[in-house]
């Protein structure tokens, strides 16, 4: 006998089967039991399960140590900032390759839209990831056009929240030195004055006016809530809160 031969009778080969392969068996056998077989069965669908939960949080896990900061590339006023179109084109090479994919769902009800990114992997997993906020009805926008801002913030939001994604804005972080330019607003805040603006039924474009004072940009910049920094949008958030609503000249 070689030592190969001595090495293989010594060794015990272990072989787990899959539920699918254990249902086979079952069902293969004289005396298979119906009941026992819907056992399998459901066996087989929560094992199914969990591997596709595995295989997504893998894929998701490897997205977020691959994806690079996203690049700002839309230019505003004296900035430039990362529309979604520009987060989508920077990604979704990467997520292809993961077998990630996503699409939105979106509703609407008492004037609050909502809008859903489900974040699925090629397994067939899938995660929800829903932010809200009303129409964007700040400056002389019609109804369709405000609903539809709003949708595309929401989107982008959306979207960022349920990949992890984070976006990069070098020349607007240059100019909020001192104002935590580290510290981007996260989406709660920037959806909190969203809301808030809407409760109070403050002039949006006043309020960004009046950012700009206090920022030091120059008057009339273009830019959304979420690029103003973390202490900047807790502080608008404050005084927000303490408006007493329409009218008040301090809003």
């Amino acid at each position: 006998m070689t030592d190969n031969n001595l090495i293989e009778a010594g060794q015990q080969s272990t072989v787990v089967a899959s539920p699918m392969q254990m249902i086979q068996q079952v069902a293969m056998s004289p005396d298979a039991d119906i009941e026992k077989l819907e056992r399998m069965m459901a066996l087989e669908e929560r094992w199914n399960s969990r591997e596709a939960e595995k295989a997504f949080i893998q894929a998701m896990g490897q997205f977020q140590m691959q994806c690079p900061v996203i690049k700002a590339m839309k230019q505003g006023h004296n900035y430039t900032y990362a529309p979604i179109g520009d987060i989508i084109a920077q990604t979704k090479q990467l997520m292809s390759e993961l077998g990630l994919m996503y699409r939105f769902e979106q509703k609407q009800s008492d004037g609050i839209i909502s809008v859903t990114c489900i974040a699925t992997h090629a397994s067939g997993h899938a995660e929800r990831t829903t932010v809200e906020a009303p129409a964007d009805d700040g400056g002389k926008k019609s109804t369709i056009q405000a609903i539809g801002s709003a949708v595309t913030y929401l989107r982008r939001y959306a979207l960022c929240g349920a990949f992890g994604i984070v976006t990069a804005d070098p020349d607007h972080d240059g100019r909020m030195a001192g104002q935590q330019a580290n510290e981007p607003t996260d989406s709660s805040q920037a959806l909190e004055i969203m809301r808030l603006i809407d409760e109070k039924g403050v002039d949006e474009a006043k309020v960004k006016k009046q950012l700009c004072l206090s920022l030091g940009w120059p008057p009339g910049s273009e830019f959304e809530f979420s690029q103003i920094g973390k202490k900047a949008a807790a502080d608008l958030i404050s005084m927000l809160k303490k408006t007493k609503g329409a009218g008040n000249e301090d809003s």
